[in-house]
């Protein structure tokens, strides 16, 4: 039997989970019963009061104190400082949970979808006081300075300038680093349908809590050829405003928790309104709809965003000016073509990041099997 420990961290909706729970379906795919997965949020386990004051504060942060989030990530999870050295102090605090969590689960491989639980791991196996073998699975278009590096086994990277990075960089040994791109689930690999009228309809996605001010947007672009498929998330009064204004062009959507009816969604648009969030680059990567920025959050968001924009597989584009001359550049064949060359371009040697993850799995199953006589 091998046991995988999957480690994102929060508790609340995000990439490190979708990216963790993409990977765990894939290997229950398998219907594999030697095969054991679990995930664990390490704050929640450690403390689930903290991981509850931590995502409120979180939340609130981004959404009334952008700047001081800002400030937050830049200093404390963008910095200079080699494996996250200006969060060694909370660091400490959690190796000792960390290895309860191990001793307690005795997990044969660690995945870490999060930074955090990752320089935990390194700083430990740095120490000699762990051998597991652990993957980093990056769910950004780059490395900060959290995750941990020279000591992490397996690099599962989003793109080809990371393996450069790691290996320059942090001297991460080549055979360790893998561009697998931010794994995604493989329901959206499946084409279920032929609409031929999605070079007519765009997706408009504010984030799984709705952010942006997406009615007034709608507003100024209601004589606009195109049908808006708008996912309001959790955020009900967005809904509800939504269906108030009852424009013919305009679907609102609650919040999707089907990842088969999230790839109806996008098999029906040609472009996608959003947010630079990694896993949503990459589902939407896969389904060859065209990218176009609104807003970002400060931190990992706008160096997404320069990084894609760089590649030619996003474009920012102006919320207070009329959508229309946008969207007929964005359909027009010259646009479609250009981004389907820089998409295939970027996406060029990738590996699939499930069968890799299974030829990991075998040897360690291997190895169980040989220790064990």
């Amino acid at each position: 039997m091998v046991k995988i420990l999957f480690l994102p961290l929060l508790q609340m909706p995000s990439g490190h989970h979708q990216v963790a729970e993409a990977l765990i379906d894939s290997l229950n795919e398998l219907k594999d019963e030697e095969i054991v997965c679990e995930k664990v949020d390490l704050l929640q386990y450690t403390n689930p009061v903290l991981e509850n004051v931590i995502t409120t504060t979180y939340l609130k942060c981004l959404h009334y104190a952008p700047t001081a989030y800002k400030w937050l990530y830049e200093n404390f999870g963008h910095t200079g400082a080699s494996d996250g050295e200006s969060l060694k102090f909370l660091q400490k605090v959690f190796e000792k949970k960390m290895l309860e969590l191990i001793e307690a689960r005795k997990p044969d491989l660690i995945i870490c979808s999060h930074g955090f639980p990752s320089s935990i791991l390194n700083r430990l196996k740095g120490k000699g006081q762990i051998s597991v073998p652990v993957v980093n699975v990056y769910t950004d278009f780059f490395i900060n300075d959290v995750w941990g590096k020279q000591n992490i086994e397996y690099h599962f990277v989003a793109s080809k300038a990371m393996k450069q990075y790691l290996v320059e960089t942090h001297h991460v040994p080549e055979h360790a680093i893998y561009y697998t791109g931010i794994p995604i689930h493989s329901a959206f690999s499946k084409n279920n349908s032929q609409v031929s009228s999605r070079y007519n309809s765009v997706l408009i996605a504010g984030g799984s809590n709705g952010l942006g001010n997406i009615g007034d947007f709608l507003l100024k672009n209601a004589d606009a050829y195109v049908h808006f498929y708008v996912l309001c998330g959790t955020n009900r009064k967005l809904l509800k405003d939504l269906q108030a204004l009852q424009l013919s062009n305009v679907t609102p959507l609650s919040y999707i928790t089907s990842r088969e009816e999230m790839n109806e969604i996008y098999e029906k648009v040609g472009a996608i309104i959003t947010k630079p969030g990694g896993v949503t680059v990459s589902e939407c990567l896969a389904k060859h709809v065209q990218i176009l920025i609104h807003s970002y959050l400060p931190g990992q968001e706008k160096v997404n965003l320069d990084i894609l924009a760089n590649q030619g597989l996003v474009r920012k584009i102006d919320v207070d000016k009329p959508l229309s001359s946008v969207l007929k550049d964005v359909y027009s064949y010259k646009s479609r073509y250009r981004f389907e060359r820089h998409r295939d371009e970027f996406l060029q040697d990738k590996l699939d990041a499930a069968m890799l993850l299974k030829k990991i799995i075998n040897q360690i199953s291997n190895k169980n099997s040989v220790s064990s006589f």
